[in-house]
């Protein structure tokens, strides 16, 4: 019998292919809601930080990068208590390095966007989010 692995975020990680073996990992697929730029499609962002750390961004490193500029942000605007620095977030709406980032008025993200990944040719691909991503095999 064949079929698709599929898996969530915690299996987003090369030791996926490297642990299974790329036979095996090839074509497997892994739902996130961070959004990993890949070798494919480097973006700036991944260029600077492989340079700085010599390995390519991880899991979440886009969206711990977000939530640190939201922050920064609303330090710079003057706020300094953990209070203010809550009120100041519920107005930030920027392109983030991940996504847009605005928050709905209960602190959670507006974008829930998943995104699907795939093994291919013993690689993890970024195919986008799960309203446009397709899967091969």
């Amino acid at each position: 019998m064949k079929a698709i692995f599929a898996t969530g975020d915690g299996s987003l990680d090369p030791q996926l292919i490297s642990g299974a073996g790329a036979a095996a990992a090839e074509g497997a697929v892994i739902g996130c809601p961070c959004n990993i730029p890949d070798a494919s499609t480097p973006s700036e962002f991944a260029q600077k930080y492989k340079a700085k750390f010599n390995v390519d961004p991880a899991i979440y490193a886009t969206e711990g990068y977000d939530a640190a500029t939201a922050i920064i942000n609303a330090v710079k605007a003057g706020n300094t208590t953990g209070e203010k620095i809550n009120e100041f977030l519920k107005t930030a709406d920027f392109k983030g390095v991940s996504k847009q980032i605005k928050f709905k008025a209960n602190g959670e993200p507006e974008t829930n966007a998943i995104y699907v990944y795939q093994v291919v040719s013993g690689a993890i691909k970024n195919l986008g989010a799960s309203t446009e991503a397709k899967i091969t095999g």
